[in-house]
């Protein structure tokens, strides 16, 4: 199966998303927090901002495949919004993603993705967590329903953007008892109707620290499996995807521009 019709086939059944440039994130985020702290004299209102581009390419034939532009803000709170923009160039799939985390253990408060595929619009949800429920509300050209899903006590969104993806291990991995842990994710796609997600479980394993050069720069690096068939490995106390390689596909996003202070 060639590298463009299993991604398509994998984004469609999964619904992946994304896109912005990162230097146009990194001047809006400038302008809003200069806005916002126009006049207030209270302690700051944004703590730091993050941005970067991840590039995909095959692992055997290095063809370009997509790739995620994002910019991330931490507030004085604590709390994440990351923004993002996911263009599977090979796929013809695009995603545009809102995700709003708490500040400790990486849990989602809110988030918003909208999906198209060759250039027409296939969905868009907002998802809420609303104590130990999520409400999701999805709208597609075909139907608008609302739907609950009962939560476990620690889970995470697949949104499907590799910047999103080292959340995952912000949120109640044991790094002290180590080896292979089970997560649960909620994943958009899998319940097979329109963007609404479902809770499935994946097993997390560290595999060790490791320094890794990218075309970013060099980054000292926690390096996780995601299951059997992904690798990750992701850095800093805001969990930034440095290199993400799933074999099912071949594919490997690897950072390229990065803006910010881990």
């Amino acid at each position: 199966m060639s590298h463009t019709t299993a991604r398509t086939t994998r984004i469609l059944s999964s619904l992946v998303l994304c896109g912005f440039s990162a230097s146009a994130f990194a001047q809006e985020d400038a302008e809003l927090q200069e806005g916002a702290e126009a006049g207030y004299s209270g302690p700051p209102i944004v703590e730091r901002m993050l941005s970067g581009v991840h590039v995909c390419t095959g692992l055997t034939d290095g063809e370009p495949c997509g790739e995620d532009r994002w910019t991330m803000t931490v507030q004085s709170d604590g709390t994440r919004t990351l923004r993002s923009f996911l263009n599977d160039s090979g796929g013809g799939t695009q995603i545009n993603m809102v995700m709003h985390s708490d500040a400790k253990t990486f849990r989602p408060i809110s988030a918003f993705a909208d999906v198209y595929f060759a250039g027409s619009f296939l969905g868009a949800g907002h998802f809420a967590v609303d104590g130990d429920v999520l409400r999701v509300s999805v709208n597609s050209p075909t139907e608008h329903f609302n739907e609950t899903i009962d939560l476990p006590d620690t889970f995470t969104l697949l949104l499907h953007p590799i910047s999103a993806d080292g959340w995952h291990y912000g949120a109640g991995y044991d790094m002290i008892k180590g080896g292979e842990q089970m997560h649960s994710l909620c994943t958009m796609g899998a319940a097979r109707r329109s963007v609404l997600c479902a809770i499935n479980p994946i097993a997390l394993e560290f595999l060790g620290m490791e320094t890794l050069t990218v075309p970013a720069g060099t980054f000292d690096t926690e390096h996780y499996n995601f299951g059997e068939n992904t690798e990750v490995w992701v850095t800093g106390p805001d969990r930034v995807m440095i290199q993400h390689e799933y074999t099912v596909i071949g594919s490997r996003y690897q950072l390229v521009e990065f803006d910010g202070d881990l």
